[in-house]
């Protein structure tokens, strides 16, 4: 039994889980994202944090309405932490990363 076999046919197709495996998370573009780059993604996040000066307490709440899709406070504590690596918090680390290239925003 794969990791796939125990979804019924319905829910795979319609959110497109057929294919993901354990090891491997799908990027945007459809080529597979490996643990290690995602870990990668993670760290390079947080150094981007620290020269931005958002590493304190309380960035996370001015972080939080900027990101792209609504985030809980938790979700984004654990992928940053690396204590979640899946496709979600994959889209959370992706978000951020975008949040923090455009960092000061303009209406601050």
């Amino acid at each position: 039994m794969t990791n796939t076999d125990a979804i019924p046919p319905a829910i795979s197709s319609a959110f497109g889980v057929a294919g993901v495996g354990f090891t491997s998370i799908e990027k945007k573009n459809g080529s597979t994202m490996s643990p290690q780059e995602i870990d990668t993604l993670r760290k390079e996040v947080k150094h981007k944090m620290v020269e931005l000066g958002l590493d304190r307490r309380g960035s996370y709440a001015v972080l939080l309405p900027r990101l792209l899709r609504p985030t809980h406070n938790s979700s984004l504590i654990m992928a940053l932490s690396g204590y979640r690596s899946g496709p979600g918090s994959q889209a959370i680390l992706e978000d951020l990363l975008a949040v923090l290239s455009t960092w000061p925003p303009e209406n601050a």
